[in-house]
């Protein structure tokens, strides 16, 4: 199972995000859920709720983000290692979450996870896919036997 520990290139077994949450994230943190999501600052900064200078300062003075920053940060990479997991690929779920969704009326998931509402949308829909995907092992299991 990818998990978000993986997301943020964390390598301790044990993490209380919470706590994580309510202290800061450092730049690292979001520095890897850019690579993993291949997103510009801009755009990590937009989902994050600070300004482009707010996030290229915390990165200049190593400090760290806001609870509410590190809050929509950590929405970010659960979402994606949700999203591997259904999908079994981190390309995919990338490109995923990424790209217009038929099920969204044409929406981007990224962008419509940016609130809670948007993001029980796109959790709904990563469930039925887990469903799916789900459903159709179990169908070649049994025609194999």
């Amino acid at each position: 199972m990818y998990d978000v520990r993986n997301v943020f290139g964390i390598k301790r077994a044990k993490i209380d995000f919470h706590e994580e949450i309510l202290n800061g994230f450092p730049f690292s943190w979001a520095r890897s859920v850019q690579r993993h999501l291949d997103m510009s600052d801009k755009d990590l900064a937009n989902f994050m709720c600070i300004s482009i200078s707010t996030f290229r300062r915390i990165k200049r003075e190593k400090r760290k983000f806001s609870r509410k920053a590190s809050d929509r940060l950590y929405r970010l990479a659960a979402l994606f290692a949700w999203a591997v997991d259904v999908l079994h690929s981190k390309e995919d779920a990338r490109k995923w979450l990424t790209s217009p969704h038929p099920l969204l009326n044409g929406r981007i998931p990224i962008e419509l996870a940016e609130t809670d509402p948007g993001k029980i949308l796109v959790e709904n829909i990563l469930q039925q896919d887990k469903a799916w995907h789900s459903f159709v092992k179990i169908r070649c299991f049994k025609r194999k036997i």
